[in-house]
């Protein structure tokens, strides 16, 4: 018998797609960037959303272009002019949160359907009017296992930790280009302030150069808040802090008055991540000695996507970089007691041995083969970590 034909009408109605699920919108209320770390974490959160097909990027505040490339730049301008939540029955709202859970002031904002607050705290000494903010939020996202589980251990409820990404379009495994030589480059990065150690790497670099006159000590120690780097000489390592001329710390004078030779500093200054990339595939070992970090350190994660051997401190955000071969791990950890003027609770904080640096360092320099094995370990690691893969991460726990 002849199959019976299916109607025009009908036919029509099959080939019909479903209408696409609406996209959520989800408003960053911090202005995103490439010049600060929370911009750079707003920037790549926000073109990850707008590549999916869950959710639609709001910006709260006008966004800041400087340093961005021509295509991300067209992408930021187009959602700067869709940026409006017209169904707040859906929407959803991320703030910035630091130290004490404060986040920056801002005017009057209209209502969401949830509030989310997305903090990294390095601080331990929660008030209750602080304890009172977080709580105050439908969610929170913690940047750290160590930040996610201080909030759980005081009560906070509905604590949630997400790790932040890296772009690998620029941070990636690369041939060197030889353009230094046989001399050994290491990396230190991160604003320059007591909680980043800054000081203990000096001085285990100081030593580490007594043996080694072909080391170099490449940094990018920049800080756009100069005031943050009071306290760095509290532990008796290093004299004095860098002076700022038009902006711009100088750090090779500060170096060299501290000991290190002229010959061995290169200040990377204030550049474009696309130039910090290139330079970090050039190195040969880096060094974090940080005292707290809230989240997992982003310069150190860019550092270990480029392949480079990383020594880092084995405390607070740390933790999460630090697996089997991942990097060089600085087990010895004591309780930290000095205390500056931006931190009143150190809890959990942990004081570097310079000794322990060196002989780490000697380990890089002498056994290149197991250094490489590291830095491909951790590039491996965090491979797994991209900003599109953290944005659904991101969107998951937000139930998006």
């Amino acid at each position: 018998a002849a199959r019976a034909h299916a109607s025009p009408a009908r036919r029509a109605a099959k080939r019909t797609p479903a209408a696409p699920p609406e996209r959520r919108p989800v408003e960053i209320s911090w202005p995103i960037g490439t010049s600060t770390g929370w911009g750079t974490y707003g920037l790549h959160l926000a073109l990850a959303l707008q590549q999916s097909k869950r959710a639609e990027p709001v910006l709260g505040e006008a966004p800041m272009l400087q340093g961005l490339g021509p295509l991300a730049e067209r992408r930021v301008r187009d959602m700067r002019r869709a940026s409006a939540v017209t169904d707040t029955s859906t929407s959803l709202r991320l703030t910035a949160l630091g130290n004490h859970v404060l986040g920056a002031p801002r005017i009057a904002q209209g209502a969401v359907a949830r509030h989310a607050g997305v903090i990294f705290y390095e601080d331990t000494a929660l008030d209750a009017a602080a304890l009172c903010r977080a709580r105050s939020y439908d969610l929170m996202i913690a940047g750290s296992t160590w930040n996610a589980e201080l909030l759980k251990a005081l009560g906070v409820p509905n604590v949630r930790m997400v790790l932040q990404g890296v772009d690998p379009s620029l941070f990636h495994p690369a041939p060197r280009t030889g353009l230094f030589g046989d001399r050994f480059l290491v990396f230190t990065g991160g604003k320059l302030e007591y909680r980043k150690g800054q000081d203990i790497v000096i001085e285990a670099f100081r030593r580490f150069q007594a043996k080694h006159t072909d080391a170099m000590l490449v940094t990018a120690w920049q800080n756009h808040w100069p005031e943050t780097m009071a306290g760095i000489d509290a532990t008796g390592y290093v004299r004095g802090t860098p002076a700022v001329r038009n902006g711009r710390c100088e750090v090779t004078d500060w170096l060299i008055a501290n000991g290190i030779r002229a010959g061995a500093v290169l200040d990377l200054g204030l550049q474009s991540h696309a130039v910090i990339a290139q330079a970090l595939r050039e190195m040969h070992v880096a060094v974090f000695a940080n005292r707290c970090e809230g989240g997992t350190n982003l310069v150190a994660m860019e550092t270990m996507a480029c392949g480079v051997p990383t020594i880092l401190s084995a405390n607070t955000g740390h933790l999460n970089l630090i697996g089997r071969d991942t990097c060089f791990s600085l087990a010895h950890q004591r309780p930290v007691t000095v205390r500056t003027p931006l931190y009143r609770g150190t809890s959990g904080w942990g004081e570097s041995d310079p000794e322990e640096i060196v002989s780490l360092l000697e380990v890089a320099y002498h056994d290149r083969h197991e250094a490489r094995r590291r830095g491909a370990e951790g590039a491996a690691l965090i491979a797994q970590l991209s900003w599109n893969t953290q944005a659904n991460v991101l969107l998951r726990t937000l139930g998006v």
